[in-house]
């Protein structure tokens, strides 16, 4: 690291080194007008811990999925499980709620594995629905109140309860529970998306695209950012800004978590748009990563709701019913 001042500017350069292998996991530049001097290092600061916090996330990941299973302690079970929550597979999910849940067994004062379980079960259930949805959502509930028991200012267990809200029609809560989250942790991704899809349930589709867009800015190298596009994606189409939807669902369905139904708002987009081919290649993007795709379960999904012209549009695009 190094810090340059030349008359009115100040140059910053930070890196990030693993300690055990002594190999740069990140390396990045900051230049500033030295105006304020405590003004210009609230924003560096600020700067290195939203870049950084995703590249430690990944290089946890990496380590942990070098060790042998039987060498696992409750902070690589917890990465392991990171490295599968943003996905849009049910499997993924399951495999990562096994994995929180044994994180936080083995080490029952791990508030962030607590939070992660709660959230991937909410989550669950919001994106899946499911037979056993009263279960998932009370143990859930159970879990992130166990998170923000073992550490009050663990923003996570505070988001999991927002996404909890959501589900059960409380948006207003949740968002009282991401403002506390935030409180807590302003550059925390989590609360920013769940401020979000709270925002979306209750059709405030402009301060939903707000706080999508403050998760990307925050943290714009994070795995879930794909979710952040698709709900976005959602957001356009709502509002009737089309473009603007194929591209932010084009955007997630290149992403390294891609969601089915992010397409499906891309479809309907581009019939409304007159471009039936486009919207022929994106209906097979979908059935590819959901082959068993119908529109009689999309419609059951809790966040799907009465969506009649997004609906209408994917019979016109000749899906299955």
């Amino acid at each position: 690291s190094s810090l340059r001042v030349s008359g009115d500017a100040i140059r910053v350069t930070a890196n990030l080194v693993e300690a055990e292998t002594g190999k740069d996991i990140w390396a990045e530049r900051f230049h500033e007008k030295l105006v304020d001097v405590f003004d210009v290092q609230d924003k560096i600061t600020n700067a290195i811990v939203r870049a950084i916090s995703p590249e430690i996330s990944h290089a946890e990941i990496a380590r942990a999925r070098r060790r042998p299973p039987e060498d696992l302690d409750a902070w690589a079970l917890y990465q392991k499980g990171v490295a599968l929550h943003p996905s849009g597979n049910i499997a993924d999910f399951d495999e990562a709620i096994a994995l929180f849940d044994e994180s936080y067994q083995t080490d029952p004062s791990f508030a962030d594995a607590a939070a992660m379980a709660a959230f991937m079960r909410a989550r669950k259930v919001f994106f899946f629905g499911h037979d056993d949805r009263e279960q998932l959502i009370n143990r859930a509930r159970e879990q992130a109140q166990a998170a923000m028991r073992a550490d009050p200012k663990n923003a996570n267990g505070y988001a999991a309860m927002a996404r909890l809200f959501t589900i059960l029609r409380e948006p207003n809560s949740a968002i009282e529970m991401c403002r506390e989250a935030l409180e807590l942790n302003p550059n925390a991704l989590l609360p920013h998306f769940e401020m979000a899809v709270a925002h979306s349930a209750l059709e405030e589709w402009e301060k939903a695209i707000k706080y999508y867009d403050a998760a990307r800015r925050l943290s714009p190298r994070d795995p879930h950012i794909t979710g952040v596009f698709a709900g976005r994606a959602h957001c356009f189409f709502e509002l009737g800004r089309y473009e603007e939807c194929v591209e932010s669902a084009r955007i997630a369905a290149r992403g390294s978590t891609p969601r089915y139904w992010s397409d499906t708002g891309r479809i309907a987009s581009l019939l409304i748009l007159g471009r039936s081919e486009e919207a022929a290649a994106a209906k097979r993007d979908l059935l590819r990563k959901k082959p068993d795709f119908t529109i009689s379960s999309f419609r059951q999904l809790p966040w799907v709701g009465d969506e009649e012209l997004l609906v209408q549009k994917l019979r016109e695009a000749g899906l299955p019913q």
